[in-house]
């Protein structure tokens, strides 16, 4: 693949009809200098995300730790100085485990031996793909049959959809850190035939 040459879509043509995940991706076999990294993220079905759609990063929830009467446990902060209570954060489960799956897909899919980009990471391109809509038209619906995407120009913003996977990157060891992530390029959401994600990225 030449250095500007985009991502072949209708590589995955087979993978977006049958829902197949791949085993091992082999496209990064050089281990140092610029290396690139091409994923397939299969949606995750999910009693809160039911047809697997990509879904976005959410802020950290909290609440009060309380004693076993329910009184709300305090403590004196010597930062503050002054009498505190014990927040306890938390995520979501559909989204600690979506976190887990996506992490163990990307995982599945690294070279033996890959190690971490650690400079000028460039995502070359990252597509969204969710579930077309119950109200679509027939026409649509079999152009998406065929093999087309209809944009998708609703919520969550791509910037969200994007720090969610972005973390599991991360996690899975595929870069030592998202700020490493110097440029993105054609970050798109649209409606197919499976919900998924396909990533390309370039590192060095």
């Amino acid at each position: 693949m030449g250095k500007d040459q985009e991502w072949d879509i209708s590589e995955y043509k087979e993978y977006l009809k049958t829902g197949k995940i791949p085993v091992k991706n082999t496209t990064a076999i050089e281990l140092s200098g610029e290396r690139e990294l091409k994923l397939i993220i299969h949606g995750f079905k999910h009693k809160d995300n039911k047809n697997g759609d990509p879904i976005p990063k959410q802020s950290d929830r909290n609440y009060v730790r309380r004693d076993r009467n329910g009184n709300v446990i305090t403590f004196y902060n010597r930062k503050t100085c002054r009498i505190d209570v014990i927040q306890i954060h938390y995520q979501t489960p559909v989204i600690e485990d979506t976190t887990r799956n996506y992490v163990n897909q990307i995982v599945s899919q690294m070279p033996l031996g890959w190690s971490a980009f650690t400079n000028n990471v460039v995502v070359e391109s990252c597509m969204f793909i969710f579930t077309p809509l119950k109200g679509f038209s027939k026409r649509k619906l079999k152009s998406i049959e065929e093999g087309d995407f209809i944009p998708k120009t609703t919520k969550p913003d791509t910037d969200n959809l994007f720090k969610l996977i972005g973390d599991c990157l991360e996690k899975a060891g595929v870069y030592k850190n998202d700020s490493l992530i110097w440029k993105k390029k054609n970050i798109e959401k649209v409606y197919g035939t499976v919900p998924c994600i396909l990533i390309h990225l370039k590192g060095e």
